[in-house]
């Protein structure tokens, strides 16, 4: 548990809590020890029951105990923006990055790869790259904290499917999210939005880049672009690098616990940046080496609302001085 702060690991003892009463022999700080192992290492339960003396039965309770405890006790650490103040000091993030006004955040999503038995192997469950696997979209902000978390779906979704049966998506389109006031450029009036990749539709509240012969000033848009998106590589990527439990193809998963693990993950991740060791790491050792895509690549669909913000955001961002990030907004 190398990554895992002996600090880290009383502190989160004490926002826990209690995490059950079945286990009187075992201490609040063991169990999570245990639990932190498991999801911080990859080790299997056996493994990890070893290292502890106990029973791998023992391992498995205490694990799944502790991944409802964090559930229930510690989902604050995940949840939109409910106040206005939270969701300036989320825009001026990305405001100071590249430029972007009125951005609330990056979408992407990722897999957990799976090694399903035989006679429960599924083709809804095995992805493009020939792996079976379940996805995770994750919604960050600039300091790679998540906002929003979807998971339990199988591999064989695209990103747009995901995005689509997900519950932010549901509260986008009816106004619910990202119906805060909007900014004005020049004579277009900017909405709040969120950033993507070329996977994702471009939406009146998604962004995502030009596709298909660029200009030099689409280019130019979408390379800010892809670099402000990279702030959700980069949490995928501490994300992975930390809770190694979804670096390794998980075999013979409890398909009803997996997704829990998974937001378990999600929301020790956000506990952590609270950490400074953790949050001042270097987070380009980790990330994977992809580059950035000044190429645009083809869209599933094409919104006319969309087209339009798209083009106001381009000459805005693109006018502007980005030696320092600082924008003068109209009104």
């Amino acid at each position: 548990m190398e990554k895992f702060q002996l600090s880290a690991l009383s502190s989160l003892s004490q926002w826990i809590g209690g995490i059950t009463t079945t286990f009187m022999v075992l201490s609040v700080e063991k169990q999570v020890a245990m639990a932190i192992l498991r999801l911080s290492s990859g080790m299997t339960m056996l493994t990890v029951s070893e290292l502890f003396d106990c029973g791998k039965s023992t391992v498995v309770k205490v694990v799944k105990k502790f991944i409802f405890s964090m559930q229930k006790r510690a989902s604050k650490f995940i949840q939109w923006p409910t106040d206005a103040a939270s969701l300036e000091h989320i825009k001026e993030g990305f405001r100071l990055k590249q430029g972007f006004p009125n951005c609330c955040g990056v979408i992407d999503a990722t897999h957990v790869k799976l090694e399903l038995p035989y006679n429960e192997s599924s083709i809804d469950w095995y992805n493009r790259e020939h792996n079976y696997s379940m996805l995770v979209q994750a919604i960050v902000d600039s300091n790679l904290r998540f906002l929003d978390i979807c998971t339990g779906w199988p591999g064989s979704l695209n990103d747009a499917g995901l995005l689509r049966n997900s519950s932010f998506y549901r509260l986008c389109e009816e106004g619910a999210r990202l119906n805060g006031p909007p900014v004005p450029l020049g004579g277009f009036d900017m909405r709040e939005y969120i950033i993507g990749d070329n996977a994702y539709p471009l939406l009146p509240w998604l962004i995502v880049p030009f596709s298909g012969e660029l200009t030099d000033e689409q280019r130019l848009f979408n390379f800010k672009l892809s670099y402000t998106r990279n702030v959700v590589e980069c949490a995928f990527a501490k994300l992975r690098n930390t809770w190694r439990l979804l670096q390794t193809k998980i075999k013979k998963p409890n398909m009803e616990m997996l997704p829990r693990t998974i937001l378990a993950c999600c929301i020790l991740h956000n506990m952590l940046l609270s950490i400074e060791t953790y949050e001042n790491e270097n987070v380009n050792e980790i990330i994977d080496e992809s580059g950035i895509s000044l190429q645009g690549m083809d869209t599933v669909e094409v919104d006319p609302d969309a087209m339009t913000a798209r083009m106001a955001l381009m000459e805005y961002v693109n006018s502007i001085d980005n030696a320092n990030g600082r924008l003068m907004l109209e009104g």
